[in-house]
């Protein structure tokens, strides 16, 4: 098994794509390959897109 925190980042953006599935893929698919220029910038788009604004309520 791969020890993904052991990786460099540029490895770690060729796997991500693998651990998506439908809307994140989709929206993985839609970017330009210019917007990305790290792991650590692709990792902010992803929080970004995927992180809702919206406060939730106490459970």
């Amino acid at each position: 098994m791969l020890d993904f925190c052991r990786v460099s980042g540029a490895i770690r953006c060729r796997l991500f794509p693998t651990t998506l599935r439908k809307g994140a893929m989709a929206w993985y698919q839609s970017m330009s390959p210019e917007s990305v220029s790290s792991w650590k910038d692709l990792t902010e788009q992803f929080r970004r897109h995927f992180t809702a604004s919206r406060r939730h309520p106490k459970t």
